[in-house]
C-alpha cells in the first residue's frame, strides 16, 4: 500500500510534467500566431500608407485637372466676350459711314449685298432666322447688317408675323428693282 502511495505521487509528477510540457508548448504556439498575426496586420498598415499616398496623388490630380477646366471655361467666356465686343466695334465703325440712296449700293459690304440680294429674290417677307439660316451666318450678324444696310439710306420694311410674333423684313417694289436693276455683283473670296 505504501508503495502504491508513492507510486501513484511518481506518477502524478509524471502526469504534472507532461501537463507543464503540453502547456508550455500551447503557449508557446500561441505566441507564435500572435506573432505572425502582429506582423500581417503591420504588412496592411504599410500597405494602407502606401494606399494613401497614391489616393492622395490622385486627389491632387484631379483637383489640378479641376482648375484647368475652370480656367479653360473663363478663357473661352473671355473670348466670347471679346469676340461680341469687336462686332459691336466694327457695328459702330460701319454705322459711321455717310448715308446714301438706292443708287449707289456698290458701297455696300458683300455681306450687305448678299442680305439685299436674298430679300429682293424672297417670295416674302424673312425673319432674322430664316436670313441666318440661309446665309449661314449668326442671326446677331444679320441683325447688325441689316441695321447697317438701314443706316446706309436702304428701304427695308419691317413688320411683325402674325403666327411667330416676330420681325420680318421686305424690301418694297421701287427699292426690289433697284437692286435686281443695278444687278448688284458680290465678291466671292
Amino acid at each position: 500500500m505504501i508503495f502504491n502511495f508513492f507510486r501513484k505521487k511518481r506518477d502524478f509528477h509524471a502526469r504534472l510534467d507532461n501537463l507543464y510540457s503540453h502547456l508550455g508548448d500551447s503557449f508557446g504556439k500561441i505566441k507564435e500566431d500572435v506573432r505572425k498575426l502582429s506582423s500581417w496586420i503591420n504588412h496592411f498598415d504599410s500597405k494602407t500608407k502606401e494606399h494613401d499616398q497614391k489616393l492622395n496623388f490622385i486627389l491632387k490630380k484631379i483637383e489640378l485637372l479641376e482648375e484647368m477646366l475652370e480656367n479653360k471655361q473663363e478663357n473661352d467666356e473671355n473670348v466670347i466676350e471679346d469676340k461680341q465686343t469687336i462686332e459691336r466695334i466694327q457695328s459702330f465703325n460701319r454705322s459711321n459711314q455717310s448715308f446714301m440712296n438706292v443708287q449707289s449700293l456698290k458701297n455696300l459690304t458683300p455681306a450687305q449685298k448678299h442680305i439685299l440680294i436674298l430679300l429682293s429674290y424672297a417670295g416674302g417677307p424673312l425673319g432674322y432666322d430664316d436670313m441666318s439660316k440661309k446665309l449661314g451666318l449668326n442671326v446677331i450678324t444679320v441683325r447688325r447688317h441689316l441695321n447697317d444696310i438701314k443706316r446706309i439710306g436702304v428701304q427695308i420694311e419691317e413688320k411683325v408675323s402674325v403666327r411667330g410674333r416676330k420681325k420680318v423684313f421686305l424690301l418694297d417694289k421701287k427699292t426690289k428693282s433697284m437692286v435686281l436693276k443695278q444687278k448688284v455683283s458680290v465678291n466671292r473670296s
